[in-house]
């Protein structure tokens, strides 16, 4: 990956969001075909991904030695936030797939791939942990490095396990009611992240204009409470928010170090 730059200010780069198939299709409106809609909600996660690690990379060379502090925890939470997700379809979403379509193995791929960037992903967060006891010797552009290390896989991943989603239709929806499988699992997916922490990381880097709005009532929350909960539980830790790619408002923002 090239130098950082200014650009305009916002973590639409350098790693491309993905486009979902609902878009795509152009099916804009309910009811969407189940497994459109699933491999659609998983672009939005995996973009919540994207816009995270954009943030990261494009501010860590760039910050305050003051600020050192706040955006390792930062970053760390985009750490947490990618392995629960990961953790979430291993340990609950892949093998409720494999038991309803009868095929041992079936999403082992996207297993694999997890695996083909674990190693270098736990170079990113072990050099995160003990730079914390001394923050001041932080560098970005070495961060920036682990992130190349681990970016090619990852990006990889993002992409092919939406396809290997949409894949799935060949089953039909009576056989795996795919919609029915992952929608509570996802409603339960946060509970396992820190409320102040990994969670509020979640929402601050989630665009609700995304795709012209399509999706702005995901996660599937009242907005009022969505907003209050954010604000509540963002007043701790506090500092480490001004580096998300979004405002409190669910819209991308100009990043912190650029203003």
């Amino acid at each position: 990956m090239t130098e950082t730059t200014k650009g305009n200010g916002i973590a639409n780069s350098p790693f491309k969001f993905i486009e979902t198939p609902a878009h795509a299709q152009n099916a804009k409106k309910e009811p969407r075909d189940q497994f459109v809609r699933v491999a659609s909600l998983m672009v939005l996660a995996h973009n919540m991904i994207i816009r995270g690690l954009n943030s990261i990379y494009l501010q860590g060379p760039l910050v305050r030695p003051e600020d050192n502090n706040d955006f390792i925890h930062y970053a760390l939470c985009w750490y947490q936030a990618l392995d629960a997700h990961h953790q979430t379809e291993e340990e609950l979403f892949f093998p409720q797939i494999e038991a309803r379509t009868g095929e041992k193995g079936i999403m082992d791929k996207n297993i694999e791939q997890h695996n083909s960037f674990l190693a270098p992903l736990e170079a990113y967060k072990s050099y995160l942990i003990s730079i914390s006891a001394t923050p001041q010797k932080f560098s970005g552009k070495h961060l920036n490095t682990l992130i190349d290390n681990f970016a090619p896989p990852l990006f990889v991943h993002l992409g092919e396990e939406i396809s290997s989603l949409l894949e799935l239709s060949r089953f039909g929806a009576d056989k795996l009611p795919l919609a029915d499988i992952w929608e509570p699992i996802a409603r339960k997916s946060g509970s396992g992240l820190s409320k102040t922490g990994a969670f509020v990381f979640f929402f601050l880097n989630t665009d609700h204009d995304f795709e012209d709005g399509l999706w702005s009532r995901w996660p599937p929350i009242p907005v009022p409470v969505r907003a209050v909960l954010i604000r509540v539980l963002g007043r701790w830790n506090k500092g480490w928010w001004r580096f998300a790619s979004c405002g409190y408002n669910g819209k991308m923002k100009r990043l912190h170090v650029y203003n």
